[in-house]
């Protein structure tokens, strides 16, 4: 594989791009254009390296691969995808002591307010599922 840490945006879209427009589609290689340098290295690395090795041979692969976008969580905004995480069990005592802690805390959300409210729901006898 090759060492995209040294290569700059220009160069990785024109090693990758002809590969990754036709494979992806226009949408996702207008969506790749428009990352940062950074971005695109992340995207052309979860590219399964098989096809890239076809495709400079002459061979093009007959299945068309899933998007490294999705496999790497990104919106098409750039963002990550937010997963779905525990959910409170109890969600009226969640939402008490979520309150308090944007009372008790000037800066809510915050690491410590977070922290604060999971604490004191977790002792107050709530879970997560």
């Amino acid at each position: 594989m090759a060492d995209y840490g040294k290569m700059s945006k220009a160069e990785l879209l024109k090693k990758y791009g002809a590969f990754y427009k036709e494979n992806y589609g226009k949408d996702e290689y207008s969506f790749l254009r428009n990352q940062d340098t950074r971005g695109v290295r992340d995207i052309i690395s979860h590219i399964d390296p098989e096809p890239v090795k076809k495709f400079k041979g002459g061979v093009t692969t007959k299945k068309k691969p899933t998007s490294p976008i999705k496999k790497i969580g990104l919106k098409k905004g750039g963002s990550k995808v937010k997963k779905s995480g525990s959910k409170p069990s109890n969600p009226k005592l969640y939402a008490s002591v979520k309150a308090e802690a944007k009372r008790k805390f000037k800066v809510y959300p915050s690491a410590y307010a977070n922290a604060w409210l999971v604490r004191t729901y977790k002792k107050r006898g709530g879970g997560y599922a």
